[in-house]
């Protein structure tokens, strides 16, 4: 014999239909009441870097390592770091003209560390840069017109066989393909903001991946440690 359905199963049927459509409702409800609060809150942790992986090292001092004393590296550009929850941890410097050359004089080591002291008591020495026109790799900057009274900035950088290795604007004007290519990443200053006219606006930046670059051209690994409680950086060649 078949199932025999009632008048009252079909109204328990209602009833839990009812229940669900009731408990959907709540939760939406409260998911409105919550909106309001969420859409700021992500402006804000988007402004202090909150949901990226990287931090500008803004408030540190960056140094080399080498057989246990600190070389101040001095005016090396603005370095970004991973932060300490992410595994796989990157160096990136501020693209600018030249970076590429500073980062490969860096990579084959075309610097000498001075033991003089230094004005800072925290470092037993300072850096200073040599042989650039030694290293593997030469920088050129170039101009590239869009109409007489325009242009944007082009920064290549080539091997000793004049073989393209990377090229890239800092420039708006400039097409996506150079602002964004490989080895470049946008990061956001943390904390900081950037004033045009009359709006206001994150400070993004596109910054070099140190790491890949070392790793891919020269073949080697770049690791760095960070104190706190002193606010260096130590860069560990």
């Amino acid at each position: 014999m078949g199932e025999k359905f009632t008048k009252f199963d079909g109204v328990e049927n209602e009833n839990k239909q009812e229940t669900q459509h009731s408990i959907i409702f709540q939760k939406s409800g409260r998911f409105l009441i919550v909106l309001p609060f969420l859409i700021p809150l992500f402006f804000i942790g988007k402004t202090f870097g909150w949901w990226q992986k990287e931090f500008v090292a803004r408030g540190y001092i960056i140094g080399i390592s080498s057989n246990g004393k600190i070389y101040e590296l001095g005016n090396g550009g603005v370095f970004a770091f991973s932060k300490r929850f992410v595994r796989d941890k990157k160096v990136f410097l501020k693209a600018g003209s030249g970076t590429v050359c500073f980062i490969s004089a860096l990579a084959e080591q075309h610097y000498q560390l001075n033991s003089e002291k230094p004005s800072n008591p925290f470092f037993q020495g300072s850096v200073t840069f040599i042989n650039y026109d030694k290293s593997k790799i030469y920088c050129r900057e170039e101009r590239k017109y869009i109409d007489a009274s325009s242009y944007y900035t082009v920064n290549s950088a080539f091997d000793r066989n004049g073989q393209l290795l990377l090229a890239y604007s800092t420039d708006d004007e400039a097409p996506k393909s150079l602002r964004q290519p490989q080895f470049i990443k946008t990061i956001i200053n943390q904390g900081m903001s950037r004033r045009s006219g009359g709006s206001v606006s994150d400070v993004e930046d596109p910054y070099i991946d140190v790491s890949a670059i070392f790793e891919q051209f020269f073949h080697r690994k770049l690791n760095y440690s960070v104190d706190e409680e002193k606010k260096i950086i130590r860069l560990i060649l």
